[in-house]
């Protein structure tokens, strides 16, 4: 459910609490415990690209942000109608 709302970071949590789960009933060779892990692995991906692509947005959001400032610094001031200067 977590993984279909794109919230990587908690479907991993209790993912990894299943995978636990299932470790002390099954033997690693069982396929329910290569489910889960392949699935935690797929989780951590997701969750990675995820981090990335963030970092990206807000690296690009902070330099818009500081263009922004600056071309507000550069633009002349407008003057009152009627003032000389």
């Amino acid at each position: 459910m977590y993984q279909q709302l794109s919230q990587f970071k908690q479907a991993m949590v209790y993912e990894k609490r299943c995978y636990n789960l299932l470790v002390q009933f099954y033997p690693p060779e069982h396929e329910k415990v290569k489910e889960s892990n392949e699935l935690l692995k797929s989780l951590t991906s997701a969750a990675v690209k995820v981090a990335i692509d963030n970092l990206g947005q807000e690296k690009l959001q902070k330099q818009l942000r500081s263009l922004a400032s600056g071309a507000a610094e550069e633009a002349p001031q407008a003057r009152p109608v009627g003032a000389t200067g």
